[in-house]
């Protein structure tokens, strides 16, 4: 198999976070990652992905889930499939969110 590159493209959103998203072609198994930078603290919305798993990694700042904090750059937190959760943030946090399967997102 040869190495791709994929180019960012920027997405604005109306929820004051800057993203850019990275979207691996379908043919290498549909996985999604994301790159978030935050730029005001902030809370997400309860949410859950009913056929992907999400796996969370902190590169910068601070993230917290119901009973888990990510303080330290390389620190993840893994989602299963239906496993709902909230994230909190901080001004400055970056992070990488790399999710496998649907895309689906139930609130």
């Amino acid at each position: 198999m040869e190495p791709f590159v994929v180019k960012a493209k920027k997405v604005k959103k109306s929820d004051k976070k800057k993203k850019l998203k990275l979207v691996i072609p379908q043919k290498f198994g549909g996985i999604l990652v994301n790159y978030l930078e935050f730029d005001a603290d902030g809370v997400g919305d309860m949410h859950m992905h009913p056929d992907g798993f999400e796996m969370v990694y902190l590169l910068k700042g601070r993230l917290e889930f119901e009973s888990t904090i990510l303080s330290e750059k390389g620190d993840m937190a893994c989602f299963p499939a239906g496993v709902w959760h909230k994230d909190k943030f901080t001004k400055g946090t970056q992070l990488m969110v790399i999710r496998a399967g649907s895309n689906k997102v139930i609130k």
